[in-house]
């Protein structure tokens, strides 16, 4: 469902623990459940330095679904874009661990898959972005609710966090050279009930280039992407994360260009996709291998340009448009 215009996807935010990794079902608020049948329960997991969060919640007496423990919460409120099958929809994170689904939407369900966050108990520390940014973008509200934008260096790969407003769209900011992926990357970050397309590029500039630029802010919450560093001649992974080239399937193939091919990575049960893909034939887009697969079906928000678009990756390790 959701966006197939411009002939090409972008694999980049699907993040997940794989079948053999640990998981906690998240506690529910409101008469909230777990969507049941073929979709996975809705779980937390606290790996490393980092909380990542994936399953289906179907919706109770309101919008406000689930609770995180103390161990798996953010130091300042987060906003993350998630998917409703063709719409997309606002998920808030807050301090004290309660999941709002606010705005956006199409059904009385939201995944959670794709969420992930450093909780304020991170042994790994973030550092401040607000000399990186452009164009006058400023931390939300000085940063005192909304968490300011920052970078973390975690496990090989750079986490982008936090919310900003009042810049020009276009340049967002520029990251220092620790930060930086090998290739182009594409995103799908939340502009409340819109999705705005965010790209990376090796150089660490940043761009605001489709989609939604409404109410004056934009979350960088859900950026993330294996640092330049990891690469070796732009086409192999060293030894962290061990992350290889995805084969795909039906005619879709690398977009090529200075975009990132098609990759994944498995690292202490967490297995990330990045990379851009085009092709004709909407359905089956690719098939991860063994290690890389999750427990039951699950559900990601990704980008197409101006829109979003929801894939989903079975246990079988299909990856379905």
């Amino acid at each position: 469902a959701g966006g197939k215009s411009h002939g090409w996807l972008s694999l980049t935010g699907i993040k997940f623990v794989t079948n053999k990794g640990p998981k906690t079902q998240v506690s529910f608020l409101s008469g909230a459940k777990n969507y049941g049948g073929v979709f996975e329960d809705a779980y937390y997991s606290k790996i490393n330095s980092e909380c990542v969060l994936g399953g289906l919640i179907k919706k109770g007496s309101s919008w406000e679904v689930a609770q995180l423990p103390s161990t798996c919460r953010p130091e300042k409120a987060l906003i993350f874009n998630v998917n409703n099958h063709q719409c997309t929809m606002r998920l808030n994170i807050y301090t004290d661990g309660k999941i709002t689904a606010s705005t956006g939407g199409c059904h009385a369900w939201v995944s959670l898959s794709g969420v992930s966050f450093i909780p304020k108990d991170s042994k790994s520390s973030s550092r401040a972005l607000a000399s990186s940014l452009k164009s006058s973008w400023v931390p939300y509200g000085g940063g005192t609710y909304w968490e300011a934008p920052s970078y973390t260096l975690v496990d090989g790969e750079c986490l982008l966090q936090g919310l900003i407003q009042k810049g020009s769209w276009g340049h967002i900011a520029t990251l220092p050279a620790e930060c930086r992926p090998y290739k182009r990357l594409i995103f799908n970050l939340n502009n409340h009930q819109y999705t705005s397309r965010v790209d990376v590029l090796p150089d660490g500039r940043v761009y605001w280039v489709a989609g939604g630029k409404s109410h004056g802010w934009l979350s960088l919450t859900g950026i993330r992407f294996e640092f330049e560093t990891n690469w070796k001649f732009g086409e192999s992974f060293n030894s962290v994360g061990n992350p290889k080239f995805l084969g795909t399937q039906n005619g879709w193939n690398a977009y090529g260009g200075s975009y990132g091919r098609p990759s994944f990575s498995v690292s202490d049960s967490i297995c990330i996709l990045d990379g851009l893909i085009k092709g004709s034939k909407w359905g089956h887009l690719a098939t991860l291998p063994s290690e890389c697969r999750p427990r039951e079906r699950i559900i990601f928000n990704v980008n197409n340009h101006q829109y979003t678009t929801r894939v989903d990756v079975l246990p079988d390790g299909g990856v379905y448009w």
